[in-house]
């Protein structure tokens, strides 16, 4: 898609849009504007549709001077040029229709200059690219909506000018006699409506201007081809709330077209010089006008006007409306308004394009392959100095919001990365302030702890391979009040804690420095730096000795370990992190031998050396759930001042259930994050590390290992939006020809994320070096949803999911 001619002048509109009005609109950083081939003759008001073959046609409108076109064109995506056809007449805003056998009807317009004058229609078969004549209107007539009906007949309503009674009276065309006939007159004179087939077989009309273009209140009326009476509905589309209308567009309502029997359009109400926009439905069964709620109010033409009717994206979950900005530095440029008519939010494009003419008289289609394509338009704003050009518009991809479906993210995608000079897996990883990227220790071939560390700079294409002063696999890790790094203890060879060794590293200086001692030699630890500036140690992995039991504390100041009291429990990695009391709360874990059992939550108090028990569990109503702690820093778990982020487990039989939880350490409260559906347990995907969180905290991406399906043993990317809920699974899959485990995983400072190691065979015996960088799809800055009205009320509510296979 992209080769087409480059991306097109983008006009960058950073972040969100709060001078809009009192509307924050969420920020679309994946629409793009696209340069597409000219046009053969400078047209607008053209009609436009896509053949079956995917070609896409443009009938007639008006070229330059405001001259009436016998032209079409159509484009073959292939070869990416416009072809030019004559047509048997003139068509310039025509009555369009697409017959039951396929073929399109244009229907009378006007000559030169916008005048009403043709009564001549003819016939595009696209299967044979011919045109043939059909029968004469009853009146001249242009500026009419039309529709098929079920009959096989076509409806024609409506017309522009005062030059005859088109404007009051209707006309059916039969396409067994190709001839058509004369209508009662309908209760108004109108142009431009909107006419619709019902599913009982009458046809609706609705919206349009005055035959002379006055914007009025238009009622709501039927045609019930079987007496060939009409009469009228209701006196407004929404009758509580006068002044909102609809225009028809230069495409065929067929686009418009939502559910079986819905359609969707934008509404427009003027007040003094300010238009305001909804969008809203027509059910053609029911009968029923319906406002679609969004989680904010459309700007009005203050910030921006709408252009055509809104495109629909193939799977119908959005909305995506032409919008000219009309304030601000980007002024005259043109975005997309995008909707997801499932939730409500409301989307603006980041990307702008100044096009350096205007929209009037375009041709906007959606595409079958979810593009957007836009023809012609005027260079002047007047009807007299068309254009030929054309841009494509790649809008964001909404997908569908389905119960018990997770959400398809196409845009993850999973590179390569270079080697580690080392095969290591259990090693700690962190970013410096440098950018560069640092593993530490862990445990390499035949299960032999490790005295490297390896750096890697995003600028560079290796791992720098460094000694350190001792061997650390499985320490316990903390990042110190100056920056420092503090690895203590760890396991010797084949897993066995031995070390009460430590040393600090400067990322500064690059260089290592001796730690004291430890009191008792442990590993498979927690740690956390407290606010007083001491690190607390807390849990062992094995029986060697009763570091299980008893933690430590580190003080910088003197460079020792002290003894804390014992804790209530026997435990091995768990979660440590710091109060805003300056206590800190241990949680989490397993025992010291392996055995997953419901842990208490434990409070250390620095002041007064003494822990407590704070509760018996996490979530005291629901016992099972379980943490462990992760190879690389707790603060990159932080999504805000207070609250860090963690996936905890279940086990039932021979199956893991897993949720997203936050811990306040404010408050001290473990609150779920609420999902639209239940996350998937390993009996679809195995979960490795806990979730690493986007750089704007809206979204934890979790990195996950498929279970079933042909995509068994690859890794994937379940992304969760924190404030919407919304679950992803990534299109894209990786398969990498090792298992992720004892890997390090980091959420980098540009967004991308960093996979380090892992095991050839799922043993700790075979290591790889191997690294590979996951590119996570976006989620932007999600604004709180204001109260109703405004609120969707279309949110789908979290159920269970068992099994995704996209």
């Amino acid at each position: 898609m992209k080769s087409l001619k480059g991306i097109l002048c983008l006009a960058a509109i950073v972040g969100f849009f709060p001078a809009f009005g009192e509307a924050t609109f969420r920020n679309d950083t994946q629409t793009q504007f696209i340069e597409g081939a000219p046009m053969q003759v400078a047209r607008m008001g053209h009609h436009i549709v896509q053949q079956p073959t995917g070609e896409v046609k443009v009938f007639g409108g008006h070229g330059s001077g405001f001259r009436s076109l016998d032209t079409a064109e159509s484009i073959s995506f292939e070869s990416n040029e416009f072809s030019l056809q004559s047509m048997l007449y003139k068509h310039d805003d025509p009555a369009f229709a697409r017959l039951a056998n396929g073929n399109y009807l244009m229907m009378g317009g006007s000559r030169d200059w916008g005048i009403p004058s043709y009564s001549h229609a003819q016939i595009y078969n696209p299967f044979t690219d011919t045109y043939t004549p059909a029968g004469s209107m009853v009146r001249f007539r242009a500026g009419a909506g039309s529709t098929l009906l079920n009959n096989g007949q076509v409806l024609v309503v409506g017309a522009w000018w005062t030059h005859n009674t088109a404007h009051t009276y209707g006309e059916i065309y039969n396409p067994e006699t190709n001839a058509f006939s004369e209508t009662n007159a309908f209760s108004v004179r109108r142009s431009h409506p909107i006419v619709l087939p019902l599913v009982d077989g009458r046809g609706v009309i609705f919206g349009g201007i005055t035959e002379s273009g006055q914007q009025v209140d238009m009622p709501v009326e039927i045609y019930d081809p079987v007496s060939g009476l009409n009469s009228v509905y209701q006196q407004f589309m929404f009758p509580d709330e006068p002044g909102w209308n609809v225009m028809q567009d230069k495409r065929l309502h067929a686009n418009q077209k939502l559910t079986d029997t819905e359609y969707l359009f934008y509404a427009w109400k003027r007040e003094g010089s300010v238009y305001h926009y909804r969008l809203f439905t027509f059910d053609t069964e029911t009968l029923a006008f319906e406002w679609i709620s969004t989680e904010v109010e459309l700007p009005s033409s203050a910030a921006m006007s709408f252009s055509s009717q809104p495109v629909l994206s193939q799977n119908k979950q959005a909305a995506h409306v032409l919008v000219t900005l009309t304030e601000g530095d980007n002024a005259g440029s043109v975005a997309l308004l995008s909707v997801d008519l499932h939730s409500g939010h409301v989307y603006l494009s980041e990307s702008s394009i100044a096009l350096g003419y205007s929209l009037g008289g375009v041709g906007v289609l959606g595409l079958q392959d979810n593009r957007i394509f836009v023809t012609g338009g005027t260079l002047d704003g007047s009807n007299f100095n068309p254009v030929n050009k054309t841009f494509f518009i790649e809008p964001m991809s909404i997908e569908a919001d389905l119960d018990g479906v997770i959400r398809n993210d196409a845009q993850t995608q999973f590179l390569e990365g270079v080697p580690m000079q080392v095969a290591r897996m259990g090693h700690n990883i962190v970013q410096t302030p440098s950018g560069a990227v640092k593993v530490f220790g862990g445990h390499g071939s035949g299960f032999r702890a490790l005295n490297t560390a390896e750096s890697f700079s995003l600028g560079g294409n290796e791992f720098s391979l460094q000694s350190m002063l001792h061997k650390h696999d499985e320490p316990a890790f903390a990042k110190l009040a100056n920056g420092n790094y503090l690895l203590m203890g760890g396991s010797s060879d084949l897993g066995a804690p031995n070390f009460s060794h430590t040393q600090i590293y400067n990322p500064i200086t690059d260089t290592y420095s001796v730690g004291g001692s430890m009191v008792r030699f442990r590993a498979g630890a927690g740690s956390a730096l407290l606010n007083n500036g001491q690190v607390l140690v807390v849990g062992a992995w094995w029986t060697h000795n009763t570091a299980h039991t008893y933690g430590e504390i580190y003080n910088p100041d003197t460079n020792t370990f002290s003894e804390t009291n014992a804790f209530s429990v026997r435990r091995s990695h768990p979660i440590v992190l710091p109060l805003v009391d300056g206590r800190a709360v241990i949680f989490g874990g397993i025992t010291e031998s392996g055995q997953h059992v419901d842990m208490p939550v434990e409070i250390y108090d620095p002041v007064s050396g003494l822990n407590s028990v704070y509760q018996q569990l996490m979530f005291p109503s629901e016992p099972g759930w379980n943490v462990m702690q992760d190879k690389r820093l707790h603060e990159t778990q932080k999504v805000t001042d207070t609250k860090y982020v963690f996936h905890a487990w279940k086990r039932e039989g021979g199956v893991y259930y897993y949720r997203l939880f936050t811990f306040d350490t404010a408050t001290l409260a473990f609150e779920w994050v609420p999902t639209e559906v239940e996350l998937p347990s390993s009996s679809a995907m195995w979960f490795g590390s806990q979730p690493v969180l986007s750089q704007n905290k809206q979204a934890a991406h979790v990195l996950v290992t498929l279970n079933e399906g042909e995509d068994a043993g690859s890794v994937a990317l379940l992304s969760v939006g924190l404030r919407s809920g919304h679950v992803y699974l990534s299109e894209n899959r990786f398969r990498h020809g090792f298992i992720v485990s004892g890997t390090g995983v980091l959420g980098l400072q540009d967004g991308r994320i960093l996979v380090t190691g892992g095991s050839a065979d799922g043993s700790n015996f075979n290591p790889v070096n191997k690294t590979f960088w996951i590119e996570p799809m976006l989620f932007t800055s999600d604004p709180e949803e204001p109260e109703e009205p405004h609120k969707s009320k279309r949110r789908s509510k979290p159920i269970w999911l068992y099994i995704i296979n996209n």
